[in-house]
């Protein structure tokens, strides 16, 4: 559960929740690298994922989300060059809060 904020404050400042959201990558990451998870979970973990981004980092997991619905059913695995595409793309995205947070 996302805690709310108070207009203006960026999530990224808060150590407490920088660190739940590093936490939700590497696990999401860890997921995808070491097992075959169906399309319907990584849809859920990706709209997950956007609950706990800032409004300007939402548009990788937007857009994988529109893919995978498009391409995949929900029971389908990911096919493994889409599954690297995915880890690059979340390794992406911790380098972006990273560099908020520096």
């Amino acid at each position: 559960m996302v805690k709310i904020r108070p207009q203006g404050e960026r999530m990224y400042s808060d150590p407490r929740l920088a660190f739940k959201l590093g936490e939700f990558i590497q696990s999401f990451e860890d997921k995808l690298i070491y097992s075959k998870p169906k399309v319907g979970d990584l849809v859920r973990e990706l709209q997950r994922l956007n609950e706990m981004l800032e409004e300007e980092d939402r548009e990788i997991p937007n857009s994988w989300i529109d893919y995978l619905k498009q391409n995949y059913g929900s029971l389908d695995e990911l096919d493994p060059d889409d599954r690297k595409a995915l880890v690059q793309d979340l390794e992406g995205i911790k380098q972006s809060i990273t560099n908020k947070i520096k």
